[in-house]
């Protein structure tokens, strides 16, 4: 429940940032940064969208895994072992992109933070509750897709 609640009050930051008004520009948005934003957060809607599709009634907020439910590791979550996650920074570097104000990049960093945060918890709790995910863990890519395993 605190992580649901710590994560709704970040994405209000993220957003109430990004609507702020242009104080302490860090650099001008450019013809690219622009094009660069935009992909950006399409991406992150698309991989949202293919999580939601993977995942089916297996959704939920809270790092916890159901305690009726089973280990997603097919669609996007055969490469990805957090997809949403991916997609909500995908979105915050896209939205920092298309205003790269001082607010948006503290609010960006605590996001990311977060996430990074989120998931190395969620991650033991999924290994306890399924003994498959270590092996899963190590072919996948974590949040930032860097390296499998990490």
């Amino acid at each position: 429940m605190r992580y649901t609640i710590v994560q709704t009050l970040l994405l209000l930051l993220l957003f109430g940032s990004w609507l702020l008004p242009d104080r302490l520009l860090l650099f001008e948005r450019t013809t690219t940064t622009g094009a660069v934003a935009s992909t950006l957060m399409v991406a992150s809607v698309l991989l949202g969208v293919l999580a939601l599709a993977s995942l089916r009634g297996e959704f939920r907020l809270s790092p916890e895994p159901r305690n009726d439910g089973r280990l997603v590791t097919h669609g996007v979550y055969r490469h990805l072992r957090h997809p949403m996650y991916t997609a909500v920074v995908l979105l915050a570097v896209g939205l920092f992109l298309s205003k790269s104000t001082a607010d948006m990049a503290l609010a960006v960093a605590t996001v990311v933070a977060f996430y990074l945060i989120k998931a190395k918890h969620e991650e033991k709790l999924l290994s306890v509750r399924y003994p498959e995910y270590e092996r899963h863990r190590a072919r996948s890519f974590g949040v930032l897709p860097l390296r499998r395993g990490s």
